[in-house]
């Protein structure tokens, strides 16, 4: 009576391991976050390509010749098959709306590697502990992105209403910017830090608030504050959309908050009534319960100018 359990123990693993290996597979061309996921979820799905690689790379060691071959010549079938079948399905998802990418192929070879450190039982034991620790190092700077934006997640959720004051760390992955930003130390409003903002002369210059805590409702108002270093004055537009906007491909004008300021020499702290912001897409009212975009931005420039932005809050919260 054994051998029948243990051979049904061992169809039922094989089963498995083929279930396993072709969602992997499908999951490396299809599928994926939406746009209007959260950050956390975009960067652990980047780490897919990770995870399949070690996954088939610890089969591949239990299996001979490579069972029982050298250190040495795993490591090697393992970069050959990790970099050699992820360069194969970066070319072949290059024939789909995916992009390929280097990053992908470099985390494909983590994940060999990772396997490799982890499931060989070739070599002495002073040199698996090297290998365990340098792929560990290695695999933790692929998780370093994931890692920062679960951190600044929660950080943004405990700062709300506050939506970025710059002074806590990774805080500037919040934002998007067609040209240059840092954090910088020059000038701040409030605390040590605001974000440096460098505006080409491209039809379009500006940042883009994309992440944040989406709930707005029972709130009055927007502030923000902007210095203009320059003597001459800065006309410059905010812009406000929800989720249906963003949902909308036709993404049109009148269906989101727009409007003009002039930012004089000096610090600039702008107000914007939400009840504004509310009523302001055209036919409908503005679901601020989902809002999705805030965006600060110039138009046609004769020149590269340089702002900072300091203390982006809502206020007036009712009870």
């Amino acid at each position: 009576m054994p051998r029948p359990v243990a051979a049904g123990g061992l169809r039922w693993r094989v089963e498995l391991t083929w279930l396993l290996s072709g969602l992997f597979i499908l999951l490396l061309f299809l599928g994926g976050p939406t746009s209007d996921a959260p950050r956390s979820w975009h960067r652990a799905w980047d780490l897919g390509h990770l995870a399949c690689f070690c996954f088939w790379t610890a089969l591949l060691l239990h299996r001979r010749p490579l069972a029982t071959a050298t250190l040495g010549r795993q490591l090697l079938w393992v970069l050959l098959f990790s970099g050699g079948i992820g360069g194969l399905i970066e070319l072949a998802q290059s024939l789909t709306p995916r992009t390929p990418s280097l990053d992908d192929l470099i985390k494909d070879m983590n994940g060999g590697l990772l396997a490799l450190a982890f499931f060989s039982t070739a070599g002495n034991r002073a040199t698996r502990q090297l290998l365990k620790a340098t792929v560990s190092l290695l695999t933790l700077i692929a998780l370093f992105p994931f890692t920062t934006v679960l951190i600044d997640e929660q950080l943004a959720k405990i700062q709300f209403p506050v939506l970025s004051d710059f002074e806590t760390p990774f805080e500037k992955e919040r934002w998007h910017c067609d040209g240059a930003m840092r954090i910088s130390t020059r000038q701040a409003l409030s605390g040590d830090h605001a974000l440096q903002i460098e505006l080409s002369t491209a039809k379009y210059s500006g940042v883009h608030l994309k992440y944040f805590p989406e709930n707005w409702q029972g709130f009055q108002a927007l502030h923000l504050a902007l210095f203009n270093p320059a003597a001459e004055p800065l006309p410059i537009s905010c812009r406000i959309h929800d989720q249906q906007h963003a949902a909308n491909p036709q993404r049109k004008y009148a269906d989101r908050y727009n409007r003009n300021f002039v930012l004089h020499s000096g610090w600039n702290e702008l107000e914007i009534s939400l009840t504004e912001v509310a009523t302001s897409p055209k036919g409908r009212k503005m679901d601020l319960a989902h809002v999705r975009g805030l965006g600060i931005f110039v138009s046609r420039l004769q020149q590269p100018r340089t702002i900072f932005l300091d203390n982006v809050r809502l206020t007036g919260k009712s009870e």
